[in-house]
């Protein structure tokens, strides 16, 4: 299938399925607990205000979400911090979800979505700020070096880059084609690829990026996930009559799988924070 085949397959089966089981804003990765006491809600603006003061966004910066998914970042960023925001995504449930949201509120001189692959953003598109939030898992295997040298034909030379993703240990990849795996490939994530945080730091700098910060959210993750868990406990019914059985099963083992992995270190999720490589850095 194509990238876009794939970013359907997981993202397109209904609005209405996630709106159940995440939070407010519909934000579809790893939430951020400062004090480990704050609800899904509470943990994902949190989030997502993280990202921007790591970003260092301030009025004026142009800000590029690649892969925006529900749009909550950019129309946290537009709202909160007055940067142009342009969210890209390749699912069209999510890119209706988002213009719509957009005119909702009356954010459309500093705000937009694009329905586009990275890949195809006309190369005269700069920003000096760039985001990719859960994203980069979907790029494919061996894919990494395009895309962050896509990445860096769009930022500006004094811009920031920060990826926010998931990574498992190098050892782990021993277990690449392990039932589970085949299981993720098939049912949840056709096409994807994770990699170890190794790799991904030595790519960025293959490319040119000077990598400033790296921080582990593994734990958050867990207590993301559980969250995520009981909400879709709470909606199985109506779940079920919006996918199906089967479908709500194979998310369940999907969700439980994920959250063991997390606990016991079999998966990571990491911020990177980085910018092209320049003699006198970022300070």
């Amino acid at each position: 299938m194509s990238r876009a085949d794939n970013i359907s397959h997981h993202y397109d089966l209904s609005n209405d399925f996630y709106k159940l089981w995440l939070d407010d804003h519909m934000v579809y990765s790893c939430a951020y607990y400062p004090t480990g006491s704050e609800d899904i809600n509470a943990a994902q603006i949190a989030k997502l205000d993280y990202i921007c003061k790591k970003l260092r966004l301030a009025p004026g910066d142009t800000l590029l979400d690649v892969g925006c998914g529900w749009g909550a970042l950019i129309l946290h960023a537009a709202k909160k911090y007055g940067v142009n925001a342009h969210g890209i995504t390749l699912s069209r449930n999510q890119f209706a979800h988002v213009e719509e949201l957009i005119k909702n509120a009356d954010l459309s001189d500093i705000c937009r979505v694009s329905y586009a692959d990275y890949q195809h953003l006309p190369t005269t598109e700069k920003y000096n700020k760039i985001v990719s939030v859960g994203m980069f898992e979907h790029v494919g295997k061996g894919k990494l070096p395009v895309y962050f040298d896509k990445i860096k034909q769009h930022l500006t030379d004094d811009g920031i880059f920060l990826n926010h993703g998931i990574t498992r240990p190098r050892i782990g990849k021993r277990f690449g084609h392990s039932p589970i795996a085949k299981f993720m490939e098939e049912y949840i994530f056709p096409g994807g690829a994770i990699e170890d945080i190794g790799h991904i730091t030595e790519a960025l700098e293959y490319e040119f990026f000077e990598v400033h910060d790296v921080e582990q959210l593994r734990l958050h993750y867990v207590k993301t996930l559980s969250h995520w868990r009981e909400r879709f406990t709470a909606h199985r019914a109506h779940l079920v009559t919006l996918v199906g059985e089967a479908r709500v099963r194979a998310w369940e083992i999907y969700l439980a799988g994920s959250q063991i992995a997390f606990e016991t270190g079999g998966l990571n999720l990491y911020q990177i924070v980085c910018s092209p490589r320049q003699p006198s850095g970022v300070t």
